[in-house]
């Protein structure tokens, strides 16, 4: 498992990819709307500033080979999470809570990802 991406919510995007941007010098890879991507300095990992969410909260996501054998054995271990399901740049992604309730989003690409983002796992 790999940490791909933290995402930290803001209930004003272009406000914060002014200051990431600006203010701290961080490289914007993606402009969206509701989606600001910069790169975070490590290789293959992002940090993502969105409006998904409420305001001043988190979420860290991860890259795993296999979504379906990640819920698998965290089933096992009898970790309750959802199913499966669609994500942005074609993966395939489960979303959980850890102890303290902070968001943490598994995904794995599929032949739909990029294949910058499939050679990552």
């Amino acid at each position: 498992m790999k940490l791909h991406e933290i995402e930290l919510f803001s209930k004003d995007p272009d406000d914060a990819r002014s200051f990431y941007s600006n203010t701290l010098g961080l490289k914007l890879q993606v402009n969206e709307a509701q989606l600001k991507v910069f790169d975070a300095g490590v290789t293959g990992v992002e940090l993502n500033i969105s409006n998904h969410y409420p305001s001043a909260k988190v979420s860290l996501s991860f890259l795993v080979k296999d979504v379906v054998a990640f819920v698998n054995t965290m089933k096992e271990k009898k970790i309750e999470l959802g199913e499966p399901y669609n994500s942005h740049l074609g993966l395939k992604a489960v979303t959980l809570t850890d102890n303290d309730g902070c968001r943490i989003v598994i995904h794995s690409p599929t032949e739909e990802s990029p294949q910058w983002l499939q050679n990552m796992v």
